[in-house]
């Protein structure tokens, strides 16, 4: 009776018309706001379409890590996000590390304590399987994976670093996820 739906897909034409400025700059909160709604379904396609060809506006957000887990998960199951894998796992511990007060979390992973790990290791039990450490350039994998191996598996980080470090590599978790492509 209200004509609800016209209004709704007013205000989405509106929005992805004239304010997709603002629809970047914000995108955590916008990404909030529109999937509470599902009359929102043209914003929804619009935001998953973008965050897909331009994940860093997700990724290096100031409020990435106000992004909720549920959420994440589904990002990174995708095959097709135009970002690099070491970048990705960087903004992970970001966003895990932020999770708790930043007087428990030293700046320097050198200083963390075993409390430090396990913390962050049970903040991101749900998104490490995810990330693709089998595609992370081995200077890369040095210098971003390996200060954080105590994050990781055991048995995981031994078949990661022989990947890297051995000419003839057969990994022993399966599945081996394979390297994202850019949309």
């Amino acid at each position: 009776e209200l004509c609800m739906n016209n209004i709704f897909d007013d205000v989405q034409d509106y929005l992805l018309k004239n304010e997709t400025d603002w629809i970047d700059r914000n995108f955590v909160y916008f990404h909030q706001i529109i999937f509470q709604h599902e009359s929102f379904k043209k914003l929804q396609t619009y935001w998953n379409n973008t965050v897909c060809k331009e994940p860093n506006l997700l990724f290096y957000a100031k409020d990435f890590p106000d992004f909720e887990e549920s959420s994440l998960i589904e990002i990174l199951q995708l095959d097709e996000l135009g970002i690099e894998e070491a970048d990705i796992w960087k903004n992970i511990i970001r966003w895990g590390i932020a999770k708790y007060p930043s007087e428990d979390f030293p700046p320097s992973v050198s200083h963390w304590t075993d409390d430090n790990y396990d913390f962050l290791k049970e903040t991101l039990k749900n998104l490490i399987p995810l990330i693709r450490f089998f595609t992370i350039p081995s200077d890369d994998f040095y210098q971003h994976v390996n200060p954080y191996a105590k994050l990781l598996d055991a048995k995981h980080f031994d078949d990661i670093l022989q990947y890297h470090l051995t000419k003839d590599w057969k990994p022993s978790v399966t599945p081996v996820l394979s390297k994202r492509t850019i949309p």
